[in-house]
This record gives C-alpha cells, structure tokens and sequence, in this order.
C-alpha cells in the first residue's frame, strides 16, 4: 500500500508542492509475515518559468 499526500501552494509563476509519502510492503513465506513501513517528506517546486527552448535547425549562411 503506498499514500501519497501533497497540497500545492501558488505563488505567482512558481508551484511549490510540500508532502508526505508513506509506503507499506507485507510478505508471507512459510507463515513468517515481514513488514516493511517507509515515510518519507517529498518536495517539489514547478511552475510556468521551467520551460524548455525548442531545438532550432541549423540556419543556411549566407555569403556576401
């Protein structure tokens, strides 16, 4: 099972996403069940200024 929680905060461009992550994996072999329990913070900060330049073809030269 794995939750995930994260609300958002605007400010003007920029996003900033500040959260909590919690993961839980159960196995079973031989009738011995192992638990494994992970929380962790999460961070992420977005928003419209990470934008990517598109790629630009090689312009002919002119001679003069």
């Amino acid at each position: 099972m794995e939750n995930l929680l994260t609300p958002i905060y605007h400010s003007r461009a920029t996003e900033l996403r500040l959260g909590f992550r919690n993961n839980i994996l159960s196995t079973r072999v031989n009738n011995i069940t192992t638990r494994v329990v992970t929380c962790a913070a999460v961070i992420g900060i977005g928003g419209t200024w990470m934008s990517l330049k598109p790629i630009q073809r090689h312009q002919r030269r002119r001679r003069a």
